[in-house]
Order: C-alpha cells, then sequence, then structure tokens
C-alpha cells in the first residue's frame, strides 16, 4: 500500500466505526439485503417498500465521509446531498465487477478506488486543507 492508500487505511483503521475490519464478502452479504418497510393498511401490516439495508446503508455513507472529509478529497462528479445508499450501492459492486478484489480485503480500504473512481476525486491542493 502506497501513498494516500496508506494514509487512507490508517484513518479508516484507526476510527472506532471500522474496528470490526469488514471484509469485502462480507459487506457484500451486508449489502445484498434489503430492509423490507412495512405499513399499516386497514389495520393490517403491509409491505410498503424495499430499502438498502441498515448496516450496508451506514458502512457505505460512514466511508464516504471520512474519504472527503479526512482525505480532503476533491470530487468534480459528486453532490454529497444528492448521493443516496442505492448510488454508493452500485459504485461498490461495480468496483467489484471491474477489479479483482479477494473476499478477504478489507471493505473500507477497497472503498476508495471505487469512490476516487465513480466521482472522480483527486487529492486537494494545500491551500484547500486549511
Amino acid at each position: 500500500m502506497r501513498g494516500i492508500a496508506a494514509f487512507a487505511f490508517s484513518l479508516l483503521t484507526g476510527s472506532a466505526c471500522f474496528a470490526a475490519n469488514v471484509s469485502v464478502t462480507d459487506l457484500s452479504n451486508y449489502c445484498s439485503k434489503k430492509d423490507i418497510v412495512m405499513t399499516n393498511h386497514n389495520k393490517q401490516p403491509e409491505r410498503a417498500y424495499e430499502m438498502v439495508g441498515s448496516f450496508c446503508s451506514g458502512y457505505l455513507q460512514a466511508t464516504l465521509s471520512l474519504f472527503l472529509n479526512s482525505l480532503k478529497m476533491q470530487c468534480s462528479n459528486i453532490n454529497p446531498n444528492e448521493i443516496t445508499p442505492d448510488i454508493l450501492v452500485s459504485v461498490f459492486f461495480e468496483y467489484l465487477k471491474s477489479q479483482k478484489i479477494e473476499g478477504s480485503a478489507d471493505a473500507a480500504t477497497t472503498l476508495i478506488p471505487a469512490y476516487q473512481r465513480a466521482f472522480d476525486c483527486h487529492p486537494g491542493s494545500e491551500k484547500d486543507k486549511n
């Protein structure tokens, strides 16, 4: 690991929320599952919709936030307010399809190049870091 990947790895693995060392296989499994949201219709529970699972959603959003804020990345193809969990799941799975990533690889460090590629990100200038 070199440069930004090594720095990012130290940031991500040093963070309490990433202490569990989630593997690519684990995150793939979490992100393949959907949470089912139910509603009451005529006093009967009824399936309303599905959404990205809460663990997957939280993990991807937290990783993106660390990526953008801690690494001071400048991205030309992203509006953080428009990034949904569905988009982040798609970025993750598209990256896995295009790369040969071992299932035992760390998910957080795998997401860094996935985000860089999907959102056209580069390290910010020294001026941007202050």
